[in-house]
């Protein structure tokens, strides 16, 4: 009889010891041997199969792409939070009059519009008001939102997939603890700035570990998509709320450089104080800018590519046209006509463009959860 790879047996009785071994018993140095005929024959061999080269997404189910995706937009989330409240704590803390002097109304507008305060209750400015409003929304432990609960959400998801992050990353993510409960007579700038400054270093590690440390599979994507898509809503965000600051574009757009770490690409490129056409240029189009708008377009666009491309998913056409079109808006959109204020530069225009581009990544964000993630709980976003 042959058997599976041109090997074959004479006998077939109940003491043979292939049947034997067929019928659950054991044996040792059990030899079966091919017949003359097919010693020459190179053919009945078996010649291994080449690998295959088609890179189809093979072992991350859909939960665990869920879980890196959110991963990536709360842990960019809580950051740029974070680097809000980090900007106005140094600034209050530099200059112990700023709030008398009026920056509180500055920065009172810029962090409002950002949906991170309610409204001040007291329009009266007292000494105090924007600086307790800020440390209530860092300690207070309640609420979605807050930066506990961003916290708990990144160590959730990051728990799901903990097989898929390396020891390294799992004890930077191990300090992603919220602090004990301070006693509101405890509460002080100098504390909650070390307090803030810590978590972002901690994020900063995190990040760098996931550039430097995980493959560039299609988990990395799915978590580098939810980075680029949060940090994009958080820039049409910040130059929206900027836009509405009224009478201090000078000093608005400094503390929004600030927030988005770029104050040194735009002190190195333009030897004077911020304008409205500098910083749009820094912030929306730069595409060298890793905080940029136009930056997050062009990596969203790559992943989604190479998702499509390399591991064979299905993307939507209608993508690839949506962000191409959010990037032409971006590059050949004019602001020297309409309303313009004193730099002869149109924010409506601005505000207009940022709201479109907002609502096309929250579309496309929409798209992607439907088309990978549908059949998990839906998220808060």
């Amino acid at each position: 009889a042959v058997l599976p790879g041109g090997l074959t047996r004479v006998a077939a009785s109940v003491d043979d010891p292939l049947v034997s071994m067929q019928r659950g018993a054991g044996s040792k140095d059990t030899w079966v041997l091919r017949s003359e005929a097919d010693e020459d024959d190179d053919s009945a061999t078996p010649i291994a199969a080449p690998a295959s080269t088609d890179r189809r997404l093979t072992g991350l189910p859909s939960r665990a792409a869920d879980s890196l995706f959110w991963l990536g937009r709360y842990t960019e989330r809580l950051e740029q939070h974070l680097r809000v409240l980090r900007c106005v704590l140094g600034r209050l803390a530099s200059d112990a009059t700023t709030e008398a002097s009026g920056a509180e109304d500055d920065l009172g507008h810029l962090v409002t519009g950002l949906g991170m305060l309610p409204p001040a209750t007291d329009p009266g400015s007292a000494l105090g008001t924007l600086t307790r409003r800020v440390l209530d929304r860092i300690y207070r432990f309640d609420g979605p939102g807050s930066i506990p609960d961003l916290m708990g959400r990144i160590r959730h998801n990051a728990a799901a997939v903990r097989d898929r992050l390396s020891g390294d990353t799992w004890q930077i993510l191990d300090r992603l603890v919220p602090q004990p409960a301070v006693e509101p007579g405890r509460h002080s700038i100098a504390h909650a700035l070390g307090l803030v400054q810590d978590v972002i270093l901690n994020l900063a590690a995190f990040s760098g570990l996931e550039m430097e440390n995980m493959t560039r599979g299609p988990g990395w994507r799915f978590l580098d998509l939810g980075r680029r898509l949060e940090r994009g809503f958080a820039m049409t965000a910040l130059m929206t709320a900027a836009a509405f600051v009224p009478d201090a574009p000078t000093s608005t757009l400094e503390i929004a450089l600030e927030i988005a770490d770029s104050g040194m690409t735009h002190r190195q490129r333009h030897f004077r104080s911020p304008r409205w056409p500098d910083t749009i240029e820094v912030l929306v189009r730069d595409l060298a800018n890793p905080r940029a708008l136009a930056f997050q377009l062009s990596a969203l666009g790559n992943h989604l590519n190479a998702l499509q491309g390399e591991y064979r998913l299905g993307v939507d056409d209608r993508w690839s046209a949506l962000i191409e079109g959010m990037q032409g808006r971006l590059t050949h959109t004019p602001f020297d006509d309409g309303a313009a204020d004193g730099d002869g530069f149109d924010v409506q225009t601005l505000v207009a463009l940022m709201e479109t581009c907002a609502e096309g990544l929250a579309g496309l964000s929409d798209d992607l959860t439907h088309r990978y993630f549908s059949h998990t709980h839906p998220r808060i976003s």
